[in-house]
């Protein structure tokens, strides 16, 4: 073995023991700890502030709405635009070059049949917009259950979405507003909404990338 994989292999182990428990794979969460944090509803009123009762016991938004007065297009229940602010702007941003691979949220309802979720990732001007894909829709489909949370996460990437305009590169590029919404029509539906992330891939798996490759770099040094 070369003096400079001998020096390799041990700092490339200690990146990975020190990654292990820092994993600063989540770069943003929305907990609504103390307000609405400029979310609002599908009127663009102010969402309802709980202070406990969330999926850890703490905080969260709800809204409630008659679905029945919804669009074919479906309705969107939660709003994070860049016009109110909302969270900051720590969704506005440009997700591709940020390296954002996961949107997540914690969801509740409490009609007594299952609903079907959609999310729009639009520009800061509402359009154009890239929604989740009808294929994706089964594995965003909450479960009844008179108000139990779901974790509801989707992956960025191209399968995830269809676009209303533009494409998925152009349009996640450019993310300024956030719609959390339903295409499921059964009445005055109450929604809670929690713990909304981003993600960014783990370091873990580029430093076991590298740790992959001291196998091959031994055995081309030993020929």
């Amino acid at each position: 073995m070369s003096r400079r994989i001998a020096v390799c292999i041990p700092a490339l182990l200690f990146m990975l023991s020190a990654t292990n428990s820092a994993r600063a794979d989540v770069v943003f969460t929305e907990e609504f700890a103390n307000n609405t944090s400029g979310w609002v509803d599908n009127g663009f009123q102010a969402l309802t502030f709980n202070a406990n009762g969330g999926p850890d016991g703490s905080s969260y938004v709800s809204t409630e709405f008659d679905l029945g007065t919804g669009g074919s297009m479906g309705t969107s229940l939660f709003r994070a635009h860049d016009s109110f602010n909302a969270s900051g702007d720590a969704f506005v941003r440009n997700f591709l070059a940020d390296g954002i691979e996961e949107f997540s949220f914690s969801f509740r309802h409490s009609s007594p049949t299952p609903v079907s979720v959609f999310v729009r990732f639009a520009t800061s001007n509402n359009f154009p917009a890239s929604v989740t894909s009808f294929a994706a829709l089964p594995q965003l489909a909450a479960v009844p259950g008179n108000n139990v949370w779901n974790q509801i996460s989707i992956p960025i990437e191209p399968s995830s979405f269809v676009h209303e305009a533009g494409t998925f590169q152009s349009n996640f590029s450019s993310i300024g507003n956030i719609q959390i919404g339903t295409g499921t029509d059964s009445g005055v539906v109450t929604f809670g909404l929690d713990k909304v992330s981003l993600s960014v891939p783990e370091p873990n798996s580029m430093l076991l990338a590298g740790l992959a490759l001291i196998p091959v770099m031994l055995r081309r040094r030993s020929k």
